[in-house]
């Protein structure tokens, strides 16, 4: 029986669609350059392409190779204000948490995102906070990674996770972890423990 659950935040317990289309489109219109459109921006995320990539094959397509540069830093600007105005919790995750909690299943949340204050303002928004008795950020593994690179990204999420079940003395095959990528796969995989893939129309299978 699943004792704990331990959460993505990023495309598995939020809708972050209309987050990476904005973080294309305002750097595009400060640059002068024409914004791919949502259906471009989605076509690329079903392909498995990471932003640092959607970017390069873009700019390439505009023959704006000199562009990158900028490019990346103003996306780098956006994604680091508070932009959780854009984003939206997935479909009934809100009778999902309750029915866990009244299950007395305990969670967890980690979490690749830069933007912690962003991210904990809208746990705080949402009334979220309630359900998880740990959230675990990139920032508190004291590491300076990139994660737009998928082999970050695994050493990331398999850090959050060991951070997450250090002094855990719930058994492996009583934890479960859901997640949207095969970067979380991966990282379950690594550390033997039950992963749910959360299907996303919006991502790869």
């Amino acid at each position: 029986m699943i004792q704990l659950i331990i959460f993505d935040f990023d495309d598995t317990l939020v809708n972050n669609h209309n987050l990476d289309y904005k973080s294309f489109e305002i750097p595009c219109k400060k640059l002068s350059l024409i914004p791919p459109t949502k259906k471009d921006i989605k076509l690329s995320r079903k392909k498995g392409f990471l932003a640092i990539h959607m970017i390069k094959n873009y700019l390439k397509e505009l023959n704006r190779k000199e562009f990158f540069k900028r490019f990346i830093k103003e996306r780098n600007n956006f994604l680091e204000q508070d932009q959780t105005h854009y984003l939206t919790t997935q479909k009934n995750t809100h009778k999902l948490l309750q029915f866990l909690k009244k299950k007395n299943i305990k969670m967890i949340i980690i979490t690749a995102n830069k933007n912690k204050k962003a991210v904990l303002n809208f746990l705080h928004n949402e009334k979220l906070f309630r359900y998880f008795y740990k959230i675990l950020f990139m920032d508190d593994l004291h590491i300076q990674l990139n994660n737009s690179t998928s082999s970050n990204r695994v050493l990331i999420k398999s850090s959050l996770l060991n951070k997450s079940l250090k002094n855990s003395k719930t058994p492996k095959t009583e934890i479960l972890y859901v997640g949207n990528s095969l970067e979380d796969f991966e990282s379950s995989k690594y550390f033997k423990i039950n992963f749910i893939h959360f299907q996303n129309e919006y991502l790869p299978k």
